[in-house]
C-alpha cells in the first residue's frame, strides 16, 4: 500500500495554484463531460491570484493536494458552506448554526487513482481537518449519473436530503454527514 504525502496549498505559489486549477478542470471535463464555467469554478480561479485565493485565505479553509512523482493526482477543498450564499440562504433551516458546516468541494482523484485506497485515505483526511475546524456537519453534492461516486459516499455514511438542478436528465445531489 502506498504512502501518500498530503500537501497543504498555501496560497503563495500561483504557479502551483495555477497547476491545481487547471487539474481541477482536466477532472472536470474528462468526468463529468463539461468545459469551464464561471459561475461554477470561480474557487478554482482564486488559486492563482496574488492574495492566494479562497482556500488559502480564510480561517477554517484548507486546499489539500497529492503529487505523485512531480505530478498532482488528487485534491480536495474543505470550506464553510457560506462561501456559496444561496447555500446559506437554502439550507439555513436544515442546520441549527451554519457556522458549524463544513463543505466538500473538489474532491478529485486521477482514474489510475480513483478507486485503489486513496479515495478513502483522502476522505479519512477530510474529516481530520473537518474535526480541527470544529465543524459538526459535512456537505456535500455529486451527480447521480456517477453511481460508484455516489455509493462511496453513502458508504461514508452522507444521506441524500435533496435532488434538484435537471439537466439531460441528470440531478445534484445533496447530501450530508454528522461528525
Amino acid at each position: 500500500m502506498e504512502n501518500y504525502d498530503f500537501k497543504i496549498f498555501s496560497g503563495e505559489d500561483k504557479n502551483l495554484g495555477k497547476k491545481l486549477r487547471d487539474f481541477c478542470l482536466q477532472i472536470i471535463q474528462e468526468v463529468y463531460w463539461y468545459s469551464y464555467r464561471k459561475d461554477w469554478h470561480n474557487d478554482i480561479d482564486t488559486l492563482f491570484k496574488s492574495e492566494g485565493g479562497m482556500y488559502a485565505q480564510k480561517e477554517r479553509w484548507c486546499f489539500f493536494y497529492i503529487e505523485k512523482d512531480g505530478t498532482i493526482i488528487a485534491c480536495w477543498g474543505l470550506r464553510n458552506i457560506q462561501t456559496k450564499l444561496w447555500y446559506t440562504e437554502r439550507f439555513t433551516s436544515r442546520y441549527s448554526d451554519i457556522n458549524t458546516i463544513g463543505s466538500i468541494w473538489r474532491f478529485y482523484i486521477v482514474k489510475d487513482e480513483r478507486w485503489k485506497s486513496l479515495w478513502k485515505k483522502l476522505y479519512q483526511r477530510v474529516e481530520e481537518e473537518a474535526e480541527k475546524f470544529w465543524y459538526t456537519h459535512l456537505y456535500l453534492h455529486c451527480s447521480d449519473a456517477h453511481i460508484k461516486v455516489k455509493d462511496f459516499w453513502e458508504q461514508q455514511w452522507f444521506q441524500i436530503f435533496e435532488k434538484d438542478y435537471e439537466q439531460d436528465g441528470i440531478h445534484t445531489l445533496h447530501m450530508d454527514k454528522n461528525l
